[in-house]
């Protein structure tokens, strides 16, 4: 089970590695990557705080995930099958969840940035 556990801890570091260019601004308005779902997002004025928003909230995701993963990797469950649900259990809610909530909470902050209301 040690490669499900390197392969959902590599999948994090991954994430993370993608959020610091949008933490950054580094990522200007593009079709591909970042949060592009409306039309106004391509505005400059919208698209980078908007990005350094979710790129923060990404890199915490990513940690869960990682955290998620070298937990997993050390409880004490000898039974490879129960191991496995209890991975795909609680990553697969790590993942999901994590999609979820960066989505919403992005969503709010795209009403924010739209409003003009201050950080």
């Amino acid at each position: 089970m040690w490669w499900m556990a390197a392969l959902l801890a590599g999948i994090g570091l991954l994430f993370g590695v993608l959020a610091v260019p949008l933490i950054r601004g580094r990522v200007p308005p593009n079709q591909w990557y970042g949060f592009r779902l409306a039309s106004d997002v391509f505005d400059p004025a919208i698209w980078y705080p908007l990005n350094a928003y979710g790129g923060h909230l990404m890199l915490w995701w990513s940690a869960a995930i990682v955290a998620g993963a070298v937990g997993l990797a050390l409880a004490p469950v000898e039974d490879d099958e129960a191991r496995a649900a209890l991975f795909l259990g609680v990553e697969l809610g790590i993942l999901l969840g994590g999609v979820a909530v960066i989505t919403l909470l992005s969503y709010r902050e795209l009403g924010r940035l739209r409003r003009g209301d201050g950080p």
